[in-house]
C-alpha cells in the first residue's frame, strides 16, 4: 500500500513511518509504516494520492479499502 516516497524515519527512535493527515482536523501524524493487525488506526490513499488516518471506533470498526488506481 505505501510506496518509498511515503516512508521517513522517525528523528527520535528511527522506526520506519510515513506521515498520514487525520481525516478529523486535516492535521499530520506519524504512522508506523509497517501494518499491525491489532492496530487502532485505518489509512486510506485518497483520490489525490494523499494518505489518511482516522481511529478505528465501535461505530466505524473496519478499515476502506482504498479503491485501486488504474
Amino acid at each position: 500500500m505505501l510506496s518509498s516516497h511515503h516512508i521517513t524515519a522517525c528523528r527520535r527512535c528511527r522506526a520506519p513511518i510515513c506521515w498520514e493527515f487525520t481525516t478529523a482536523n486535516g492535521r499530520r501524524q506519524p504512522v508506523d509504516a509497517t501494518p499491525a493487525a491489532d492496530g487502532n488506526l485505518a489509512v486510506t490513499r485518497g483520490s489525490d494520492d494523499v494518505l489518511y488516518v482516522r481511529s478505528l471506533s465501535q461505530a466505524r470498526p473496519i478499515p476502506t479499502q482504498p479503491k485501486e488506481q488504474p
